[in-house]
């Protein structure tokens, strides 16, 4: 959903970028993390400015689904391929300590089973 989102933004990131601003997204185990980033007078702005579009957001474009599905199959292919020892008992650890948790091949399984929804309005 965050890359979604993201690239959906392009056009507002790339301003906030000109104006020295920045943000991020990232869901994690409890949610959604946002960071702002940049001038301090400026930055209630952009956080009013994201949270006002990442609301307004109710679907993504057939486009932005298959740009971002295309780069999930193919990380989440490397990853289950390519990964290092070391990254694969970090992976498996990370998945041992913290429920609910899945590996890259679970992940990429479930990811290919899905067909094109492109609706967030069950987010």
């Amino acid at each position: 959903w965050c890359m979604a989102v993201a690239e959906e933004l392009n056009e507002f990131a790339y301003e906030a970028r000109v104006a020295g601003l920045s943000y991020s997204l990232r869901a994690t185990a409890t949610g959604l993390a946002i960071g702002v980033g940049g001038y301090n007078d400026k930055l209630p702005t952009l956080l009013a400015a994201l949270a006002n579009r990442m609301a307004s957001l109710s679907e993504v474009s057939e486009q932005t689904y298959s740009i971002v599905r295309t780069i999930l199959e193919r990380d989440y292919t490397n990853a289950a391929s390519r990964s290092t020892p070391y990254q694969q008992a970090l992976s498996y650890e990370s998945r041992t300590l913290h429920r609910p948790a899945y590996s890259y091949e679970e992940r990429l399984e479930a990811l290919q089973a899905m067909d094109g929804c492109t609706s967030l309005g069950g987010i």
